[in-house]
This record gives structure tokens, sequence and C-alpha cells, in this order.
């Protein structure tokens, strides 16, 4: 529902300032169902830092819990974008009636950032096709069941958190 409410379209970038938690997880599946792109931001940045990693994106909209509004509001002042959202502030759990996007393997679903060993972060695009398979891969090299649970520790903003343990979970 926000997708409509902010008027985003697929292909559109949202960034999310936040450590781990349930509206995360309601944002990457909402993300990947509506075609929008997400963008996870490593709260460990300094606010330049993170601006700057906004401008590359092309953010049209930031998700951010509570816990980071300081580190936000810094960022904020550091970028054109306009709309800042605070994750506790949302009714993620709003079904819509809409139907989900019509998105290819190769769409977009995810633009993580990594300095890698350079230094200078660079956006790393994962598709559709790759979230996906990627999942596929690890239930079966681990042997996972339906009824495995396990605590998700590493950061969400991170390639592990989401594709290693988040998505094969699911």
């Amino acid at each position: 529902l926000w997708v409509v409410e902010w008027a985003l379209a697929k292909g559109d970038r949202i960034g999310i300032l936040s450590e781990n938690r349930v509206e995360y997880v309601d944002a990457f599946f909402a993300c990947g169902k509506s075609g929008v792109v997400l963008v996870p931001l490593n709260s460990r940045l300094a606010a330049p830092e993170l601006a700057r990693l906004i401008d590359d994106a092309g953010i049209r909209v930031v998700l951010h819990s509570r816990a980071h509004s300081e580190l936000a509001e810094r960022v904020q002042s550091l970028t054109a974008v306009e709309r800042w959202r605070v994750l506790e502030d949302l009714d993620l759990d709003q079904a819509s009636d809409l139907p989900p996007a019509r998105c290819q393997p190769e769409d977009l679903w995810c633009l993580l950032y990594t300095s890698g060993t350079t230094g200078k972060p660079k956006g790393v695009m994962l598709p559709h096709r790759m979230v996906i398979w990627n999942a596929y891969n690890t239930v079966a090299s681990w042997e996972l069941r339906a009824d495995d649970v396990a605590p998700v520790f590493t950061p969400m903003h991170h390639a592990g958190g989401l594709a290693v343990f988040l998505t094969p979970l699911f």
C-alpha cells in the first residue's frame, strides 16, 4: 500500500536504515512483490557516506527505525530525498488489493553496497533470479527442512543477512 501512497513504480529505489527487525523483512518482501528495488543502508556508516550512497542509488524514499533517527536526520540534511519515514509509524501489515508486479528474472530486487577491497562502496545489483536461486541452492546444500528455524544475527544490510540466512529460511 505504501508503494501506491508514495507513488513508487517498479524499478524505483527505496532505502532502509535499520537494525534487524520484522519491518525490515516486511519491506524486503514488499519490494520483491511490487518491483521496487530495496537498498539496504549500513547504519555503521557516517552521514556523508550514507548521503553519497543514497544519491548514487537514486533513492526516492528512506525508511529508518527510531533507533537511527538521529543519523537519519543528519543524512537527510545532506541529500535531496524528500520522503523519510519511521518504520515503527508505518502499517506494513496492511494488505493490498493490488496484484504483484510482473517482475522478470533480471529485474532488480536489491541493490547492496559493498566496499570490497578498494574502500569505495559500489552498488551490487541482485536480480530476482539471483535472490531466488541462491535461496533454493542454500536450502538444498544445507538440507534445510520446513520446520527449521534460526535467528538472523548478521545485519540485513549485508548479503549474509538477506541472502544467506533470511531468504533460504523463508
